[in-house]
């Protein structure tokens, strides 16, 4: 009897133990289904698929890994600052954006009607690169006009070229026949500063010796 008592005990812990590893398995086997489940998710938010990702989450790339984006680099707008002077004529006007530095309105010669405009603004990227890109704003990207000079030591590409302008000038897309852009690139031990004018190509070229003036007459601060 008492051997059977043993038998019996024995019995019930190998059961519990069976149940005990089985109900492990189990639970591992739920874990791997749900992280699967989870990984299956994530993937079908990549983008294209309707189901958005949970906002600031980063991107998914289509290996499934996540792409965290690179941050860029702190701007030192003090590092190669300039000073310019515009002419009394150009009316300051509030900047459409954080990416301007200054922008004038220029009146049309002989009348008080301002249909052109000056943007300085200072970014990164090449001479020839942006250059490249402002004739990609006209019609056909006419060849530019290129001449270069130097004031008090820093490198100045003049920019000029004219056709049918399409650049953003509104909320809305739109063509402006018989425009131009005249530009000045200065590069400075930072970023470059960027002087450009666009506008009808009369008031363009009658704003050009002043503009000239000016660019002529910009100091490192």
């Amino acid at each position: 009897m008492r051997n059977s008592s043993v038998a019996l005990l024995v019995a019930l812990v190998a059961a519990g133990g069976l149940a005990l590893a089985y109900g492990q398995r189990t639970s591992a086997s739920a874990a791997v289904a749900r992280e699967d489940m989870t990984q299956a998710a994530i993937v079908d938010d990549m983008p294209g698929e309707t189901t958005a990702l949970p906002p600031n989450h980063p991107p998914i790339n289509g290996n499934g890994a996540m792409d965290f984006p690179t941050m860029p680099a702190a701007r030192n707008d003090s590092e190669g600052a300039l000073i310019w002077k515009a002419p009394p004529a150009w009316t300051s006007a509030p900047n459409p954006s954080s990416m301007r530095l200054a922008t004038y309105k220029l009146p049309r010669a002989g009348t008080d009607v301002e249909d052109t405009e000056l943007a300085v603004s200072r970014a990164g990227g090449n001479v020839a690169t942006n250059i490249a890109r402002w004739a990609g704003q006209f019609e056909g990207g006419p060849p530019p006009k290129e001449t270069h000079t130097t004031v008090h030591d820093l490198k100045v590409t003049m920019v000029q070229m004219e056709g049918a302008y399409q650049g953003a000038m509104g909320a809305a897309p739109s063509t402006h026949e018989g425009w131009a852009m005249m530009a000045a690139i200065v590069e400075t031990q930072g970023e470059s500063y960027f002087f450009k004018v666009v506008g009808p190509v009369a008031s363009v070229r009658a704003a050009r010796k002043p503009f000239e003036a000016m660019i002529s007459g910009i100091t490192p601060s």
